[in-house]
């Protein structure tokens, strides 16, 4: 009976053993299941009243759970490592030339200096390239379409204005740039641009002039940043209002040019922006070319003023010091060119000429023999 309970024991045993050594080999040899499409999710708590399902795909990143961050901040963190360079060009490629679109709209015209023939603008300069390392997947990242950040934390165009007759550069460090997920960068900031504008007034006040604006690349040439306008833009460049302003602005044209320097041998491509004003002359004809006719019609009739009333010669020779003071505004409010005599100052120099005609024609008068004269012609 003994034997017999203990060969039933040892059985088991061995059917255990061999159980064990089947599931251990089955474990081991057979094929891996296919893991289910929930096990490859995990839920990320970023916010406190949603959440977002990533999945274990290379581009999206490694977030903790429960992690108290918005998309913009992880995804910044994301695009701003120590790897990149904000010194060097944003292209994979170094032998592809940058795109760089620039364009400008007009807010306001400060002054116009006709003496020192300068004039003084407020824009808002826009400039868009590509940065081909500030790209992400939007899945990843709650379908954000574009980041804010300053720019000074990536590269920039050294775009500068060559035809700037201001003491200081513009300061463009304290603006943000806008950065699509598509690489596209957006980078708008507002200048006070004062530049030199050749005046022609030949016409004045009846003129109109074409002040130009000239961007260039300070170092890059044109085999490394293509510099263009961006036409797409064009209809959105005048926001300037001509409500009790001096000047009305037409338009806003642009040309891109090239040009070789002295200094180096590639093509410096440039961005030439023309701004065609007129001259809105009401102020003008009514403190200055209506005191002029009035002074030459009351010159006109002072020659007929008696001689013997003994006021005639003190008459033309105050109209002729008003006349005086009249040029003399007028040549300061304009540049000393020889290439033009301003129409205003022309009027005057005639009033001017027949005020001293009837001046001396009022001094010979008393005179017989002049009267003789006169009488016989």
């Amino acid at each position: 009976m003994k034997n017999t309970m203990h060969w039933c024991i040892l059985a088991i045993f061995f059917l255990q053993g061999i159980l064990l050594a089947s599931t251990a080999f089955k474990n081991k040899y057979a094929p891996n299941k296919a893991k289910s499409p929930n096990t490859e999710m995990k839920r990320v708590d970023v916010h406190s009243n949603n959440s977002l399902l990533l999945s274990d795909n290379t581009d999206c990143p490694s977030m903790k759970k429960n992690e108290k961050m918005s998309y913009e901040t992880l995804l910044k963190k994301k695009l701003f490592t120590a790897n990149y360079d904000t010194s060097s060009r944003p292209v994979f490629d170094d032998k592809q030339a940058l795109p760089v679109m620039v364009s400008i709209s007009l807010y306001h015209i400060l002054d116009m200096n006709e003496k020192f023939q300068t004039i003084r603008f407020y824009f808002s300069i826009r400039l868009q390239w590509k940065d081909e390392h500030m790209t992400w997947n939007e899945s990843c990242y709650g379908n954000r379409k574009k980041i804010w950040t300053s720019a000074n934390k990536i590269w920039t165009p050294d775009t500068v204005i060559i035809n700037n007759a201001d003491d200081e550069f513009i300061d463009k460090s304290q603006t943000n740039a806008i950065i699509r997920s598509d690489g596209h960068v957006l980078w708008m900031y507002p200048a006070v641009v004062t530049t030199y504008c050749t005046l022609n007034v030949k016409y004045f006040p009846f003129d109109e002039q074409a002040c130009t604006i000239k961007f260039i690349s300070w170092t890059y040439s044109g085999l490394e940043l293509d510099l263009d306008h961006n036409e797409s833009l064009a209809a959105n460049e005048v926001y300037y209002v001509k409500k009790n302003q001096e000047w009305f602005v037409r338009k806003i044209t642009y040309k891109r040019n090239e040009e070789r320097y002295a200094c180096c041998e590639e093509p410096y491509p440039d961005v030439t922006f023309t701004i065609h004003m007129k001259r809105r002359s009401l102020f003008y004809i009514f403190n200055l070319i209506f005191p002029c006719g009035l002074i030459f019609f009351v010159s006109f009739l002072g020659f007929f003023l008696p001689i013997e009333s003994g006021e005639k010669i003190n008459l033309e020779m105050t109209i002729l010091l008003a006349l005086v003071v009249f040029l003399m505004f007028v040549g300061e409010q304009l540049p000393p060119t020889p290439d033009a005599i301003p129409l205003l100052g022309k009027t005057d120099s005639l009033c001017d000429v027949f005020v001293q005609e009837w001046k001396v024609c009022c001094l010979l008068l008393p005179c017989r023999w002049f009267q003789v004269l006169y009488l016989w012609a």
